[in-house]
């Protein structure tokens, strides 16, 4: 018993600690707008979390060649999705939003996972859940209008709000494709896989930058305390501590903590940035964290243990079963 409350607040402050890692993505993401183009400041990112990676991940690499080599396809849409374009995405929206608004909207991408798993995996929404959506929308509108109505009527949103927003998208697509994650591959590996091809992916992406007129630029030493932040802290040692929490405490409670990344991104973004919330981004803040709660109270109720729900064990012997 002592070890299961043990492991279940081990989990818990796993997941929290990835949670605030994640979070101060959106404050180094607005701190550097200025000094790094989006697509150079994303290659920085996952070619450091890869020189992190290697030396862990090396000899698992070559045993596993044949089946990086079979699963390519895949392997090569996550990371696309995932990895090249919402990093990129989240860089270019820190051009023009705040830090808070980046991560309040962050945040929406469940609305986005329960929407995409109706559409293409025919799973049914309760009530609870279309209510709880439906209000974390109306605070998304709340959030990207600044709580005038009127700027639905003229499309005036701030473009950095609509970016995120596509990246919070993106992060849902990514959040469903990772379940046909090529089980041979252990998840060290398989996040060193996708890092590297989002590395080689941005290669040809920073060269049409060039192309276009847009140097390369040396990061300053802030530059690369920052770079150094999103490849070995963001990236590598979230997803790390992500990892271990879900084996502890399930994917559910995991992501539930995970709502809790709005207010960490305000805070560190009042302590390195000044930027303080106004109305419109507390209403819409509140709007979409009571939302998604709110809908994932039903889940929450469910769960049984690590696993998932008092169910898990069932399904698990009737996959052994048909196996």
């Amino acid at each position: 018993m002592s070890f299961s409350l043990s492991s279940n607040i081990r989990g818990h402050l796993q997941a929290l600690a990835a949670t605030v890692l994640w979070s101060g993505t959106y404050v180094v993401a607005r701190g550097m707008a200025e000094s790094m183009p989006p697509v150079e400041l994303s290659l920085w990112r996952w070619g450091t979390a890869l020189v992190c990676l290697l030396p862990f991940t090396m000899q698992s690499l070559r045993a596993h060649a044949g089946d990086i080599r079979r699963h390519l396809p895949i392997l090569f849409l996550i990371s696309l999705v995932g990895f090249a374009c919402f990093t990129t995405f989240v860089f270019v929206a820190g051009q023009t939003t705040e830090a808070v608004n980046m991560s309040l909207l962050a945040a929406t991408s469940p609305i986005f996972m329960a929407a995409f798993s109706r559409i293409f995996f025919k799973e049914r929404l309760s009530g609870r859940q279309v209510g709880g959506l439906c209000a974390a929308i109306v605070g998304v509108l709340v959030l990207i209008t600044k709580g005038d109505a009127g700027r639905l009527l003229h499309l005036n949103f701030t473009s950095g709000d609509i970016w995120m927003l596509v990246g919070a998208m993106l992060f849902a697509v990514y959040s469903i494709l990772v379940r046909y994650r090529p089980q041979e591959l252990p998840q060290l590996t398989f996040l060193a896989v996708i890092t590297g091809i989002a590395f080689f992916c941005l290669i040809p992406a920073t060269g049409v930058q060039i192309l276009f007129g847009e140097p390369l630029r040396m990061p300053s030493a802030a530059g690369f305390a920052g770079i150094f932040y999103l490849g070995a802290v963001a990236s590598v040692t979230a997803y790390f501590f992500w990892n271990i929490a879900i084996a502890h405490i399930g994917a559910v409670r995991a992501g539930i903590v995970y709502y809790s990344l709005p207010l960490f991104g305000s805070i560190l973004a009042f302590f390195f940035l000044g930027e303080r919330m106004n109305l419109a981004q507390m209403v819409g803040g509140a709007l979409i964290i009571g939302g998604i709660l709110f809908s994932s109270l039903s889940s929450l109720a469910s769960l049984g243990g690590p696993g998932g729900g008092p169910g898990a064990s069932t399904k698990k012997h009737r996959m052994k079963k048909h196996a």
